[in-house]
Formats: C-alpha cells, sequence, structure tokens
C-alpha cells in the first residue's frame, strides 16, 4: 500500500520537500518494510523511481539514507529515515529534502504484515497528504487500487492528550456574533452550539474513548495585553469585542480553561478528592442535547460539561432534624456543630444535645474531603415537631423510583442538573415513577410539606 505526500515549502526540519512522521506499536512495526518515491503528477501517471526497503530497526536510533533513481539513473532525490522507541511503540520520521523537482507525488510505500498511524499537516511544518477525491481513476494508474488515502479520524495523538489520567475537552462554537470595537456586529461562520471542526476527534490509537467531555471554546471573547490589542484595534478592529479590552479567541485553548474553573469550583468544595472522583462527576453528569446526540462519541466524547452538575455530583445531601432535645445531621461521614455562628468545642459528632434557644448550624465533611454548612436551624422549643425522612429507591435507578416516609399529597419535584423542573405531582401511597424516559445523569428529588423541603440527589443510569 502506499500514500502521496506534497512537496512543502518551510519545513519543520527546515528547507523545502516532504517531511512526516509515523507511530506504531512496536509488535506492529515488526514484519513491515518502507519505501520512498517519486510519482508523475499528471497524466500519463508513472512511476519514476523507489528506494530500496528499509525496516524501523535499520535506522533505530540513526538517521539512514536511501536514494531515488529514475531507470537513467539520474538521482531524483535522498530520503532520511530515523527512527525510536517510545516506550512500547515506534516513532519514525522521514524526511526528503530539496529533491530534483518540487512537482513529484512522494510516495510512502509500505510492505508486509502490520498497521501504523500517520498524521501530517503543513500548518504543522509537515507535509500534507494527498486526499482521496485528488488521485487519478485505476484506469489511468492501475497502481492507484493501493493507495491509503487520509481521513480525519483519530486525531488524539499525543501521549498528555491520550492519559487516562488527563480529561482531554472537545470544543464547540460557544457564540457566532457579538459587538465588535465599531460597534458593529461581528459574525463567524458556524452554529451556537456545534462541534467546532478544529476539534480533535477520538479515539486513541488503541481504541480508548477521547476526548473525555466537550466544553464552549470556539468565539470566546477573552482578556488579552495591551500591545495585542491595539494592533488588532488598528488592523483587525472586528476581533476586538466593544470596549476593547476582549479580543476573539478560541479553540481548545479555550475549552479546557472551561474545565479547569470548574474543577476550581469542585476543589473548593472537595479539596481533598482524587482525580478519579473529579473525572468520574464530569462524565456522569454531562449533558446530551440535539448536537450531542450520539455522545459517548469520538467527537463530543460523553457529551457538554454541565458545570452545576459536577460541582453538585459529590456534594454533601445535610439535612437536620430536631428530635426533643438532640438535633441529628445527616448526610457527612464528620461534622462540626455552631451556635449563633460560635463553635462548639468538641461537638464533631452527629448528633447534638441541645444547649438552648438559639440558631444551631453544623458543617459536614464526607470522605472526599468535601464540605457544606447547613441552613441554620432555630430552636425555640425542645419538644418541637420532628420532620420525618423521606426515602428514594433504588439509586441509582434504571426505571422505576420509589418512595418511603411520605404522606399523601405530598409535593414531589424531579429537577435536572441544571435546576430545570423535569416532573411534579403529589405522592400517593405506592407511588413508583418511571423515570426511564429520562436522559441518564444526575437529577434532585425535592419534596415538600407545609413547614419543611427536603432534597435528595438522584442518580438514574
Amino acid at each position: 500500500v502506499f500514500t502521496w505526500f506534497e512537496y512543502e515549502n518551510n519545513l519543520d526540519v527546515g528547507g523545502s520537500g516532504v517531511f512526516f512522521e509515523l507511530w506504531a506499536d512496536t509488535n506492529e512495526m515488526a514484519e513491515l518494510n518502507f519505501s520512498m518515491g517519486a510519482d508523475k503528477s499528471d497524466f500519463p501517471y508513472s512511476t519514476r523511481g523507489v528506494t530500496e526497503p528499509i525496516s524501523y530497526m535499520d535506522c533505530l536510533g540513526s538517521t539512514v539514507s536511501r536514494e531515488i533513481r529514475n531507470d537513467s539513473d539520474d538521482l531524483l532525490a535522498i530520503a532520511q529515515f530515523w527512527s525510536q522507541y517510545r516506550g512500547e511503540q515506534v516513532q519514525m520520521q522521514v524526511s526528503i529534502i530539496d529533491p530534483d523537482s518540487s512537482e513529484f507525488n512522494f510516495r510512502f510505500q509500505a510492505m508486509g504484515s502490520g498497521s501504523y498511524d500517520i498524521w501530517s499537516t503543513s500548518v504543522f511544518g509537515t507535509s500534507d497528504i494527498i486526499n482521496g477525491e485528488d488521485i487519478p481513476e485505476v484506469s489511468e494508474f492501475p497502481e492507484i487500487a493501493m493507495y491509503r488515502a487520509p481521513d480525519k479520524r483519530m486525531n488524539m495523538v499525543s501521549s498528555w492528550t491520550c492519559s487516562d489520567k488527563v480529561i482531554t475537552v472537545a470544543n464547540y462554537m460557544n457564540r457566532v456574533s457579538y459587538i465588535d470595537y465599531t460597534g458593529e456586529l461581528a459574525t463567524v461562520p458556524g452554529i451556537d452550539g456545534e462541534i467546532n471542526e478544529s476539534s480533535s476527534s477520538g479515539p486513541t490509537r488503541d481504541g480508548r474513548q477521547k476526548p473525555d467531555i466537550a466544553a464552549t471554546g470556539s468565539v470566546t471573547l477573552s482578556t488579552g495585553n495591551f500591545p495585542m490589542l491595539d494592533y488588532l484595534i488598528q488592523n483587525e478592529p472586528f476581533k476586538v469585542a466593544q470596549g476593547g479590552m476582549h479580543f476573539r479567541n478560541g479553540g481548545s485553548s479555550m475549552a479546557s480553561p472551561v474545565l479547569a474553573g470548574i474543577a476550581a469550583l469542585y476543589l473548593e468544595q472537595c479539596p481533598n478528592t482524587t482525580w478519579e472522583s473529579f473525572r468520574n462527576a464530569v462524565i456522569n453528569t454531562a449533558a446530551i442535547d440535539e448536537f450531542a446526540t450520539e455522545a459517548p462519541d469520538r467527537y463530543w466524547g460523553h457529551g457538554k460539561v454541565n458545570a452545576f452538575g459536577v460541582v453538585a455530583f459529590d456534594a454533601i445531601e445535610l439535612d437536620i432534624q430536631q428530635s426533643g432535645s438532640e438535633l441529628m445531621a445527616s448526610g457527612g461521614d464528620s461534622y462540626q456543630w455552631y451556635l449563633d455562628s460560635e463553635v462548639l468545642e468538641g461537638e464533631t459528632g452527629s448528633t447534638l444535645t441541645i444547649i438552648g434557644p438559639g440558631l444551631y448550624i453544623v458543617e459536614a465533611f464526607n470522605q472526599a474531603g468535601c464540605a457544606v454548612f447547613s441552613e441554620p436551624f432555630l430552636v425555640t422549643d425542645l419538644n418541637s415537631y420532628s420532620k420525618p425522612v423521606f426515602k428514594i429507591w433504588p439509586n441509582p435507578v434504571k426505571d422505576l423510583l420509589r418512595f418511603e416516609g411520605l404522606e399523601n399529597s405530598q409535593g414531589i419535584v424531579i429537577t435536572d442538573s441544571y435546576g430545570a423542573k423535569i416532573l411534579s405531582l403529589d405522592y400517593r401511597p405506592n407511588l413508583a415513577i418511571d423515570v426511564s424516559r429520562f436522559s441518564s445523569g444526575l437529577y434532585f428529588v425535592e419534596v415538600r410539606a407545609e413547614d419543611s423541603m427536603q432534597i435528595k440527589k438522584l442518580i438514574i443510569e
């Protein structure tokens, strides 16, 4: 099989010609040999010359040159091959610098059994690959039947991006218009909320899900330094927002900081959490809309990031009940009680004996290091009514959601993680709600009585 590369000026390695690199698992390269060639780029098509075959072992750790000569033994170009191990992978670089002609289609061909990946574009100083729509018909060049054209799949390539411990963020359109520096409406091609064409797609080379999540990136109005803003105002004022302090930016460089900001909020609430817990919160609360309908997929990851859902995912469902002379907290793993804003030293259990009337607050902590303060609980009468605690089960739930501890006619409201009301009804005996029609994710169940309200977190699978 073979693939054609275009001649490029200003290669990343210097000079003009052809340059690209390939990656493969070591065991997939063992039985492969490669060569470079020069083909006539217009009709009648023909192969002008090909190098002797070379394996990655032949150029491991050193540069090996191979000549491309035509049938008259004229030197057309010198191809250079170099390879190295990268863990359990092989990286190979191939270059042709200053060939005899820039009009050739330069072929890279593989022989044997195995597989490899090539990502190459002149945008980053390597050579463009000739697309499938730009190649001749088999009747014009029979060898073209063995051509392997490029695609736009699996372009998550860096070891950092592909790490399981890194949350890789896709980039979708933040907006498509804004008022620019001159007061005019500036518009940008695209659809608000749709994935941006610059967003890399997965999966990884070994088939793992990437990206993990998507966030707003393209056409974000961001702060900039004064010299750059002054230059844009003078030369491209349509790229500067009204007021002159923000400019149009975009891409994953904007999408990733969105998730970083959400992570900061999450860590503020749960400072001792793990990366696994945060990633789990991001994935399990991802939003699905009319654009990310196929998520999880290679474009959107698990869907659009849901900031409120992430922060609420590991939040403590803190509740205080009074029973006679005691206050009882639930929802945390450890506690600290307060009376009229003063710390009650030593009162770190779930139960507190009431000292006297006043405003009681409890701070609850869980094993992830999350912390939350309760609403103030006013004690005026040691014998005041203790509101019942209701239960929902199963949780997580796939189909029927059931209730315990409720009275007839108590109002039930289910909201999604954005706070949108999904369902509202009154409780009745043996009530079971079919939630299978709802999208999977984080929800909240709110129960109201005349003088109280309780909220519980619900996960729908």
